[in-house]
């Protein structure tokens, strides 16, 4: 009886060393692959930048962050984002996103197309592109919708009627011309916002 209690005492200690040193090779496994995902990732990246400067565009930033303001019923909550690259070509700049993988790497891929979708609404590049490491292609990315705070022809002209009207403001027949610049503006800015909606 003592024998089989100390072989069952025995056997318990080594059922949980078992587990406990199965728990941590698992740990120690997924932080390797971890590891080699994000060197896999950095060295793509790293291939990127060439293929763009291959393709004639100039690096100006890796890694830039971007942020928007979202609102959660009535809560205002910062978003934080953070692209792959920021390049130009002839005068106009690029937002980049960089895919590797066979399916993640084109905008049939959900995820990835919310994630370019995001970028665009967010800010106000000339472009968006999506590097193809699979492939090797850089592709251009368009949405057919607008993107707001764009075009600032309408606060510019309210902008300048409302100085107008502050320095004409001892003239009556200035006066009259800068109330009139502010309609024409105010007319401009709410026919935008109708075209932007």
């Amino acid at each position: 009886m003592p024998e089989q209690t100390v072989l069952f005492t025995i056997s318990g200690i080594c059922f949980f060393i078992g587990i406990f040193f199965w728990i941590w090779i698992s740990k120690l496994l997924k932080k390797k692959n971890l590891s080699k995902k994000i060197k896999r990732g950095i060295q793509l990246e790293e291939k990127a930048a060439q293929l763009l400067i291959k393709k004639g565009y100039t690096i100006l930033s890796h890694h830039q962050k971007i942020s928007y303001t979202a609102q959660y019923n009535r809560t205002q909550i910062p978003i934080k984002l953070e692209t792959d690259y920021i390049v130009a070509k002839k005068g106009k700049t690029f937002l980049v996103e960089v895919k590797s993988g066979e399916h993640t790497a084109h905008i049939l891929y959900a995820a990835t197309r919310r994630q370019i979708l995001e970028y665009y609404c967010a800010s106000s590049y000339d472009g968006y592109l999506l590097v193809n490491m699979y492939t090797q292609t850089v592709n251009t990315i368009h949405f057919p919708f607008k993107q707001r705070n764009r075009n600032k022809f309408g606060l510019i002209i309210l902008l300048f009627s409302i100085i107008v009207y502050m320095l004409a403001f001892s003239s009556e027949p200035y006066k009259t011309y800068g109330i009139l610049l502010i309609g024409f503006a105010l007319f401009i800015t709410g026919i935008q916002k109708v075209f932007n909606a």
